[in-house]
């Protein structure tokens, strides 16, 4: 029975991927389309091309996996979808309304699509080389706009004007294609930085480039100044995070951040924690702070996320595994607690019960992703120690065995 199982033709409708960790089957013929991928596996000798998809494979679920945990690179995925969610609707709107200004109109909503679009890759990657993402997404998209225009010139110039609103959904799909080979691109460098991120740089250099990336997402300029005395005449604080003066109301707000590497040594407790952040806070004139270890050992309890105070937050960030949920939530929780000093009158507006009610929301889903992270790896320890106690046992059972037919047969 468990044969015929084993061997049993697959069911058309269960599709043509069948997946038997760690065997993945394809049970017919399927078409994947991969541009890249392609290229290398055509470049490979015929008898190895299975051994190199494979291996593309892995290194794809590794991206995938560095992407999992890596909130920036979320961020700027969901940004782009609305985006595009955006221009789906102004556009369906313009060609609908049709009228002689419908091609300006389009026009100008495309460019100024295309402009956003730059914005969001500029902020996430140095926009200097030509062959940088954010000047290949520019060119790209005008590419599209560019043709969606002259699609539009055509239909009005044979009189179609009325066929104008099904074009919609065609040069959405178009512009929309454009933007996720941008986030495709976007992924595959985040996934690269992740693997090779902290190679060649201390611990601090490497935090200072991942504090810029997220910084640039979330808006704020990031300062490092660990050499440099501050306001107590300490070094005290090793990054200043300056939030955007049109979201301060025009107030300086600082955060600022204390860093502790492995070599560091013991570990912090509640105490010391908040007190190194109150000391940063002072020396740097600071609302909020947050204190960065490399290694879950030199916080608190070998608890990787947690508050010690109304503005003071710990974190635990690892450059080598590109897990950034943590660091992420400890900065905007820290922006929020910034924000909430405000006197201006400029921030009446806010919904402070809501504010709160999604500050405590994420502080326990990342505090209870902690515990499970831990439980986990626990659990994984134990896993391996009782993998090499049964195959000790074995080992010893098996030299008992044959010492005790050694004895019986002399």
């Amino acid at each position: 029975m468990s044969q015929q199982s084993a061997t049993r033709l697959p069911n058309r409708a269960e599709g043509p991927v069948e997946v038997a960790p760690p065997a993945i089957i394809f049970s017919r013929a399927v078409t994947i389309v991969a541009e890249v991928a392609s290229r290398l596996i055509a470049e490979a000798p015929p008898a190895s091309r299975v051994e190199m998809l494979g291996r593309l494979l892995e290194m794809g679920a590794q991206a995938e996996a560095a992407y999992r945990t890596n909130l920036t690179a979320q961020l700027f995925e969901r940004r782009v979808e609305a985006l595009g969610s955006s221009l789906a609707t102004d556009l369906a709107s313009i060609l609908a309304t049709g009228g002689h200004a419908v091609e300006v109109h389009l026009t100008q909503l495309l460019h100024r699509h295309e402009k956003d679009l730059l914005a969001q890759t500029m902020k996430f990657l140095d926009p200097g080389s030509e062959e940088g993402l954010p000047s290949v997404a520019a060119q790209k998209l005008r590419q599209v706009s560019d043709a969606a225009i002259e699609q539009v010139r055509h239909l009005l110039a044979d009189g179609e004007s009325g066929t104008l609103a099904k074009w919609a959904d065609r040069i959405t799909h178009q512009v929309q294609e454009s933007e996720r080979n941008v986030v495709a691109q976007f992924m595959q460098r985040q996934a690269l930085m992740g693997t090779g991120f902290h190679k060649g740089r201390t611990y601090e250099e490497a935090l200072s480039a991942k504090l810029a990336q997220v910084g640039a997402a979330i808006g704020y300029q990031v300062d490092r100044c660990s050499d440099q005395l501050g306001l107590k005449r300490s070094r005290h604080g090793d990054h200043v995070i300056t939030l955007d003066p049109a979201a301060t109301w025009g107030e300086a707000v600082r955060i600022v951040t204390e860093e502790k590497t492995r070599g560091d040594g013991s570990r912090f407790g509640y105490e010391a924690v908040r007190k190194e952040c109150e000391q940063a806070r002072a020396n740097r004139d600071a609302a909020a702070a947050v204190f960065i270890a490399e290694t879950r050992d030199s916080l608190p309890d070998g608890v990787g996320f947690g508050q010690v105070g109304r503005a003071d937050f710990f974190v635990h960030f690892d450059p080598g595994t590109g897990d950034d949920v943590g660091l992420v939530a400890a900065l905007y929780l820290a922006r929020h607690a910034a924000l909430q000093r405000l006197q201006s009158s400029g921030n009446a507006d806010v919904d402070r019960v809501a504010a709160k009610r999604l500050v405590d929301e994420i502080r326990d889903r990342v505090e209870r992703r902690d515990r499970i992270e831990r439980f986990h790896n626990s659990a994984v320890k134990a896993i391996h120690g009782a993998a090499r106690a049964l195959g000790e046992d074995t080992e010893a059972v098996l030299a008992c065995l044959a010492r005790l037919d050694g004895l019986l047969v002399a």
